[in-house]
């Protein structure tokens, strides 16, 4: 991306692409323009991140970026790089276009493993929708057109894991089991976090202050800690080739 008019053409691709699904909740553009800032989401500082449009007739028709997290480097054996904010019309050469150019990349940079999708780290978006495709999008998790993950296995991607957001009625009473959940002690992130965990908040770090602001905007709380300043729902799974 070159400019903010750019930038706003690639935010914008989603709209089109769900234009018909009225299951799909349009992000608010101020935070989509904050979290591909530098200024202010700190992983795009640390990162090598590109963004590409998919162009067919003077239109865009797809999006797609690729990045390299030095946290995630873990193996001298193996580079890992991701790629996220993929969103393409059902065009199976605009899928394939997205997906090699972002591999080229990634290989030109010696990526070995590429996982995906991220938008834009483990950390934040998370994931390819695989069901529930009539509910709203979830928190962090990513909402997919049907035929996204059907495009992404013909190219070869395969799952990676699955990821799970539940939906809770928050007038019932939580269970025993819950109730034992919230109440147990914070658990901590090991340092030797299995690959697919890699690049992991640490606590105190600019990713997880980041994050917690973006969340407190968007449910619309403030942390007491933070002074000064400023079940059946979807599933969602990684792809990985």
């Amino acid at each position: 991306m070159t400019d903010k008019a750019m930038l706003r053409r690639f935010i914008r691709v989603p709209f089109a692409v769900h234009e018909h699904d009225n299951a799909w909740a349009p992000p608010l553009l101020m935070e989509r323009e904050e979290a591909f800032s530098p200024k202010t989401n700190p992983f795009l500082r640390r990162a090598e991140v590109c963004f590409w449009l998919a162009i067919r007739d003077g239109r865009d028709v797809g999006r797609i970026t690729a990045q390299i997290d030095p946290l995630a480097q873990q193996s001298l054996d193996e580079r890992v790089g991701d790629f996220g904010c993929l969103s393409a019309e059902d065009d199976p050469e605009a899928f394939a276009a997205l997906l090699r150019t972002a591999e080229d990349f990634l290989r030109s940079r010696g990526v070995t493993h590429v996982r995906g999708p991220f938008s834009l780290s483990i950390n934040e978006e998370t994931g390819l929708l695989v069901d529930g495709f009539d509910t709203p999008p979830m928190l962090l998790m990513g909402h997919d057109p049907v035929y996204a993950a059907t495009r992404l296995e013909a190219l070869g991607y395969r799952k990676e894991k699955d990821v799970y957001a539940y939906m809770l009625d928050m007038d019932a009473p939580l269970s025993s089991s819950a109730r034992r959940m919230l109440e147990a002690p914070a658990p901590r992130i090991r340092h030797d976090a299995p690959p697919q965990f890699q690049g992991l908040l640490k606590r105190d770090t600019q990713d997880s202050r980041y994050l917690q602001r973006r969340l407190e905007r968007q449910l619309g709380v403030r942390s007491p800690h933070r002074g000064g300043g400023r079940g059946d729902g979807q599933t969602d799974a990684d792809a990985a080739r």
